[in-house]
C-alpha cells in the first residue's frame, strides 16, 4: 500500500509538472487560408533576426498551418511568412509578430502579398497592424514606382527620373510622419519598441530616454528595449571619433579584444558584414586583396554580423577569408553594432593608427575600397 502511495504521488508531481512545463512553454499556432497558389506550393517562415528559415510546409487545398515554440515565452519574435517561386524571380512575403501561445489567422489571396493579407487573432499582431494598414497604400505605391523604374529603358528613365524620384520622396515624408505619429500614439507596446530601432534617429535621445522610462518591465528588458537603451545611452561612432572597443571571437576560436588588433603605423579597415549579403559578398575579393598587398600598411578585419555560428563558418569558406573575422552572434541586438551606428551592411570603418575614425562608407562599389585608401593618403595613387 505504501509503494502504492508513493507511486501515486510521484505521478501526480510528474504530471503536474509537466502540466506547468506545457502553460509555461505554450505553442504558437498559425493557421492560414490563402488562395491562388498551385496545391503543395511551399511556404516558409523565415526569422528576420536570425535570418533563417525556421519552418516550412505546404498549401493544401488553399490552406495551411504551423506550430512552433521560442525560446523566450514573453517575448515576440518577427517572422516573414513568404512564398518564393521561379528561382526567386516571384517572391511573396507579409511580416508577422507573435510569440508563444500566440495564434494568428493568415487569410487573403496571391496579390494580397505583401501588404494587404488579413492578419488577425493575437494582440501583439493587432498593434502591428495599425501601422501596416495606415501605410501600406503608401508601400503598395513605392513598390510599384521602384518596379516601374527599373523595368524601363535608358530613354523612359530619363524622361521620368524626376518625377519618380520626387513622388518616392514624398511618399517617404509621408510614411515617415505617420510611423512618428504611431510611435506617439502607441508608446508602450512591443511593435513600437521594434518600429523605433528602425527609425530612432526620428527623435531625440531624451525623447527616446523618456519613451524607454514610461515603458512595461517586460518590453524594455527585452532584446528590443535592451537595444534602444543601449543607443540612448551610447556614443555612436562617427567620422572623427575614437573606435569603440569590443571583444569577439576570431574564426580560430580565440577570444579576441578588438584594442589588441593595433599595430604602430598602421591603419585598420573594420567591415561590418553578412553572410547572404550580396554586395559583402562582392567584397570579398577587394578586402582579400588589400589585405594580400598592403598588410604593411593596413589590417583588414571583419565583424560577422549573422547570428548563427555556423552561417558565419560557411561565409568564412565561400568566401576563402584570410583575414581576421569576428563574430559574438548577438546580430543587430550586438553593443558593436548598435555602437558603431550599422543602418545596413556592408559597412566600413578606416580607423588610423591612433584609433580615430578617418572614414565611414556604407555600401559597397566596384574597387570602392582601394579607391578610399588612396584618397586618405593610406596607400598610394599608383
Amino acid at each position: 500500500m505504501k509503494q502504492i502511495l508513493i507511486t501515486l504521488i510521484l505521478g501526480i508531481f510528474i504530471f503536474s509538472c509537466n502540466t506547468k512545463n506545457e502553460i509555461k512553454n505554450p505553442e504558437y499556432l498559425i493557421k492560414g487560408k490563402i488562395t491562388g497558389f498551385e496545391d503543395s506550393t511551399k511556404i516558409f517562415l523565415l526569422d528576420i533576426n536570425l535570418d533563417k528559415d525556421i519552418d516550412s510546409t505546404y498549401i493544401i487545398n488553399n490552406k495551411f498551418s504551423f506550430k512552433g515554440r521560442f525560446q523566450n515565452d514573453s517575448v515576440p519574435e518577427q517572422i516573414w511568412l513568404y512564398i518564393s517561386l521561379n528561382k526567386g524571380k516571384d517572391y511573396y512575403y507579409t511580416n508577422l509578430l507573435f510569440k508563444n501561445g500566440d495564434t494568428i489567422t493568415v487569410t487573403g489571396d496571391k496579390k494580397d502579398f505583401p501588404f494587404y493579407l488579413n492578419k488577425s487573432g493575437a494582440k501583439i499582431q493587432e498593434e502591428m497592424n495599425i501601422l501596416e494598414i495606415e501605410t501600406r497604400d503608401l508601400n503598395n505605391e513605392y513598390d510599384k514606382l521602384v518596379k516601374e523604374y527599373f523595368s524601363m529603358d535608358e530613354k523612359e528613365k530619363e524622361n521620368k527620373s524626376d518625377s519618380i524620384r520626387k513622388r518616392l520622396k514624398e511618399i517617404n515624408k509621408i510614411t515617415s510622419q505617420k510611423t512618428k505619429e504611431y510611435i506617439i500614439n502607441n508608446p508602450n507596446t512591443f511593435n513600437t519598441i521594434i518600429t523605433l530601432g528602425y527609425n530612432k534617429k526620428m527623435f531625440s535621445k531624451d525623447t527616446l530616454k523618456n519613451i524607454l522610462e514610461n515603458l512595461n518591465p517586460t518590453i524594455r528588458r527585452s532584446k528590443y528595449g535592451q537595444a534602444l537603451e543601449t543607443y540612448v545611452n551610447s556614443k555612436i561612432i562617427d567620422e572623427n571619433d575614437k573606435y569603440y572597443n569590443f571583444t569577439a571571437q576570431d574564426q580560430k576560436g580565440n577570444k579576441v579584444n578588438f584594442a589588441d588588433l593595433f599595430e604602430k603605423d598602421k591603419y585598420i579597415l573594420l567591415d561590418f558584414t553578412a553572410t547572404y549579403c550580396g554586395p559583402c559578398i562582392q567584397s570579398a575579393e577587394e578586402l582579400k586583396e588589400i589585405h594580400n598587398k598592403y598588410s604593411d600598411k593596413i589590417k583588414v578585419v571583419s565583424f560577422c554580423v549573422d547570428t548563427k555560428k555556423e552561417v558565419w563558418e560557411k561565409g568564412l569558406k565561400r568566401d576563402k577569408v584570410n583575414w581576421i573575422s569576428l563574430w559574438d552572434g548577438k546580430g543587430k541586438f550586438s553593443p558593436t553594432y548598435i555602437r558603431y551606428g550599422i543602418q545596413g551592411v556592408p559597412t566600413f570603418f578606416l580607423i588610423n593608427p591612433n584609433g580615430i575614425v578617418v572614414k565611414k562608407q556604407v555600401g559597397y562599389g566596384e574597387n570602392l575600397l582601394t579607391k578610399k585608401l588612396k584618397e586618405n593618403g593610406v596607400i598610394n595613387n599608383d
